[in-house]
């Protein structure tokens, strides 16, 4: 599974980097046979009132050009990253009650 990571306007660190392929690893390591390509963007925003949103925006693509996106928005870099990993693979099996072994491939 190749994972890529990019950051939009402030500069990203190898700690952050390794966060996000660990956090990834876990969670989509069972089905990496499936998955092309992972790419991640974080950025930080500062908002009207002085707070910060990071937001962690999760591609994932299958094999078969099939493509699952997810978001994650927290104050907290390593929450954001959380919320969109959660939401991918969420999106990437059938239903709650689905098992890993039940992928999403149907439009790969």
């Amino acid at each position: 599974m190749k994972i890529e990571t990019r950051a939009l306007n402030f500069a990203i660190t190898a700690e952050q980097v390794d966060y996000v392929e660990q956090r990834l690893g876990l969670a989509l390591g069972s089905c990496s046979k499936y998955l092309r390509r992972v790419e991640v963007w974080l950025s930080d925003f500062q908002l009207p009132h002085g707070d910060s949103d990071r937001r962690c925006l999760v591609e994932v693509k299958l094999e078969g050009q099939a493509i699952v996106f997810s978001e994650g928005v927290d104050p907290d870099f390593n929450l954001a990253i959380h919320h969109a990993v959660d939401a991918a693979v969420l999106r990437l099996y059938r239903g709650s009650g689905s098992s890993q072994s039940e992928l999403l491939l149907d439009a790969a």
